[in-house]
């Protein structure tokens, strides 16, 4: 079948086990042979007292900017099981006491399913991004912004946002844990280049993963893809060379940059004069 564009081809995912399943059911309808190895697990916050807190407080922000889909479900799963009503989440958005952002389209889609309306989201699916579009579009001075986060979350965005003289709070809606097992196929696969291509969705998979397998266990015909410029930045910094990286960070976007880097890779030399 002409769709079967990737037929052949051995790719390896690293997201969460929970996360694994949109991006495999794209590369396996386009005829990869889909490989697993989650390096990491999303897991509840080893306490709730701050996220409750900030839940207790919510009328007293003016922004919650939420950078994940984890960040979106573990808030609101706390929030409703805290006894707390969306509808007034939902009436406090509408008057745009409190302003709903996010970052990217999957981000937004999953606030939505909590009938919040996004005001905000970046064109750049960063965290610089946030920065640079929100000095456009607000007054950020003086405000208070809410940032439901994983535990390991980078600094450079709430640091930022406080030198636009933003109130943040920063809380931990979610852990991000490290797996601990490979499974002895998987590593072989490494080791010979039995695998074309290892996929990270995030710089924590990038670490997580050179941990479990070990830099050196690697076949240098592997080659390896990133959703964006954050990713590939811890990539290149612990020593691995990103081949492909998505121009938009999406897990679409990341499709979409395989698929051209395959049919450029895939063509003889001749093809590309």
């Amino acid at each position: 079948m002409k769709n079967k564009v990737l037929e052949g081809k051995k790719i390896l995912l690293t997201r969460a086990s929970e996360q694994i399943g949109e991006i495999a059911k794209k590369l396996d309808k386009l005829g990869a042979e889909v490989l697993k190895l989650p390096t990491i697990r999303i897991a509840t916050p080893k306490s709730y007292r701050d996220l409750d807190k900030v839940i207790r407080e919510i009328e007293n922000y003016q922004w919650i900017i939420f950078t994940s889909q984890n960040g979106v479900d573990f808030f609101f799963q706390r929030y409703l099981k805290k006894g707390k009503f969306l509808k007034t989440l939902t009436r406090l958005a509408k008057q745009e006491k409190i302003k709903i952002g996010a970052i990217g389209p999957a981000t937004e889609k999953r606030i939505k399913n909590y009938h919040l309306r996004v005001v905000f989201e970046p064109k750049v699916y960063t965290s610089k991004g946030i920065i640079r579009d929100l000095k456009k579009k607000s007054q950020i001075e003086g405000t208070r912004i809410l940032l439901p986060r994983a535990d390991i979350a980078p600094q450079w965005l709430p640091q930022e946002l406080t030198k636009l003289g933003a109130q943040v709070t920063q809380v931990v809606a979610y852990r991000t844990i490290r797996e601990k097992k490979v499974p002895p196929r998987i590593k072989k696969m490494l080791k010979t280049g039995g695998i074309d291509l290892v996929i990270f969705t995030s710089s924590s998979t990038v670490k997580n993963f050179l941990s479990l397998v070990g830099k050196n266990n690697l076949s240098p015909e592997v080659k390896f893809a990133s959703i964006g410029p954050v990713t590939t930045k811890t990539a290149k910094e612990l020593g691995l060379k990103i081949e492909i990286q998505a121009q938009e960070h999406t897990l679409n976007g990341l499709v979409k940059a395989i698929l051209r880097y395959t049919d450029y890779a895939d063509k003889s030399p001749d093809d590309h004069r």
